[in-house]
């Protein structure tokens, strides 16, 4: 006995997870979370570099004419582009402004994952709930049929109430193999999510007390995709500050000097710049408002969205809740006495028919209880995703 328990501790311990092992597992093993991480190591070495110079460009020119002329010469010359006064530290704005708005979305698709493993968890929870209780009635059945057919006299009666209890004893082991099916499948989902293998969930749900609707709403500041909402429109206002001014033109500086062989050397100096008259950057500076106001529309509308999810979470909370108690303090007592006196009816030969009846109600209830537990986790992992958490 004492080496099986120790084996059974063993399995727990090595393939067993907890919830908080399995987050952490996701956050740490996930490759989507490991690309958006690059990126931003790719943006903070563009912001390193972007607002440096562009490299000088260095000319060689020659022509053929006879050295004893004067227009015979060899020009070296080089040349810089210097950029209109503001335009390096607005280009280098954007990067840290893409930067800050990639981060938030890693703390966005951080939180979606923690969201998906919760989902997957507590569905685990309620599968293996379920599969104990069709065990249990599998049993309970099993039995039944067992008893009644040990009685010698059956009428007519008697064996429409075995047939009935024979089709309820097919109908559980269907329900059971649904439900192994859909344990294999979260634990495969559990797995892919952690990159890791999920052989079993140590999870237990118990209904807790409510969380303040007001407390939750005071907590939608941290909501990620509102986060990123607000960094994308600083990027935008970045961008439009960086493209107004691309309506002062850049300077290019030219020096160059000219050998000549049989006549005086010479400088040529000079600079050129281009002439914004064909309104090109009006327009593209015109767009670049728009686009920072279609972000800031969209912050709007993600702010009212996630207000009234919240809201109808809630009540989905309350909802759930109330059913659970409903279910464990009026009818389940209630059922459970009504299956005693079948209980003790059919142990004496009575009316299996309604037994299996009484039996198959006091399961559907227990059904109806595991599954408002679960659904209240699976709303509060949603209601957590909406508040940004990340645990």
């Amino acid at each position: 006995m004492k080496i099986l328990l120790f084996f059974i501790f063993l399995y727990t311990s090595v393939f067993s997870k907890s919830l908080g092992e399995l987050i952490s597992l996701a956050l740490d093993n996930s490759p989507s979370l490991e690309v958006i991480n690059k990126k931003i190591s790719f943006i903070q070495t563009k912001k390193e570099v972007v607002d440096n110079f562009k490299n000088p460009k260095l000319s060689f020119n020659t022509n053929t004419l006879p050295s004893d002329q004067a227009m015979s010469q060899t020009v070296i010359g080089i040349s810089q582009n210097i950029p209109f006064y503001g335009k390096r530290d607005a280009n280098k704005d954007i990067y840290e402004a893409k930067e800050e708005e990639t981060k938030a979305k890693l703390k966005d698709a951080k939180a979606k994952l923690v969201y998906l493993v919760k989902m997957e968890a507590y569905r685990y929870w309620e599968y293996m709930e379920l599969l104990d209780v069709i065990n249990e009635y599998l049993h309970i059945t099993k039995q039944a049929i067992d008893l009644y057919e040990s009685y010698t006299s059956i009428d007519e009666a008697n064996h429409m109430g075995i047939m009935k209890a024979e089709l309820s004893y097919s109908e559980l082991k269907i329900t059971k193999r649904d439900l192994l099916a859909k344990i294999y499948k979260t634990l495969y989902n559990l797995s892919y999510l952690t990159n890791t293998d999920v052989q079993d969930v140590n999870l237990t749900l118990k209904l807790s007390k409510k969380p303040s609707y007001k407390e939750l709403k005071e907590k939608l500041k941290n909501n990620t995709s509102l986060y990123v909402d607000t960094k994308a429109i600083q990027t935008a206002k970045k961008e439009f500050r960086y493209i107004d001014l691309q309506n002062y033109p850049d300077i290019n500086l030219a020096v160059s000097y000219a050998f000549r062989k049989n006549f005086d050397n010479y400088f040529n100096l000079g600079f050129n710049l281009s002439l914004p008259i064909y309104g090109t950057e009006d327009k593209l500076s015109e767009a670049a408002k728009v686009a920072v106001l279609e972000k800031e529309a969209k912050k709007t509308d993600t702010q009212i969205k996630i207000e009234n999810e919240l809201k109808a979470y809630y009540e989905d909370l309350n909802a759930y809740y109330d059913i659970y108690n409903i279910i464990e303090k009026e009818a389940l007592p209630q059922v459970k006495h009504m299956f005693e006196l079948s209980s003790s009816v059919i142990a004496t030969g009575g009316d299996l028919f309604k037994y299996i009846d009484v039996l198959f109600q006091r399961l559907d209830l227990k059904k109806k209880s595991i599954k408002a537990v679960a659904s209240y986790y699976k709303t509060k992992a949603k209601i957590s995703l909406l508040v940004g958490e990340l645990k």
